[in-house]
């Protein structure tokens, strides 16, 4: 890292956010897939079987880890604002929904 000069630490500096920032985006579109998995269960559980089939290992664990993730960061990006926020609750009942179906 001494002998970089600036042109190579910017280099790397933009390497490192383009994959943080496609790791990211991937991770928004796998909370965002749970969480309408989550609500379409909610709403009809007859589908449980046929969509419990498709996922690893035939559980929710995945999509509840990930839910979870979006939970923390969630939290911890919007502070005190959460509580109040009615998108923030909906991914708790969606969390606590897929748990009690493991």
């Amino acid at each position: 890292m001494d002998r970089m000069d600036q042109v190579d630490v910017v280099h790397a500096l933009q390497q490192v956010m383009n994959k943080a920032s496609a790791h990211m985006e991937g991770s928004v579109i796998a909370s965002y897939h749970a969480l309408l998995v989550g609500f379409v269960l909610q709403q009809n559980e007859d589908h449980l079987d046929e969509v419990r089939k498709h996922l690893p290992g035939k559980n929710f664990q995945n999509m509840i880890s990930q839910l979870k993730r979006l939970y923390d960061f969630t939290k911890a990006t919007m502070a005190k604002r959460v509580e109040s926020n009615s998108g923030f609750r909906a991914i708790e009942r969606v969390i606590e929904y897929l748990e009690r179906l493991e």
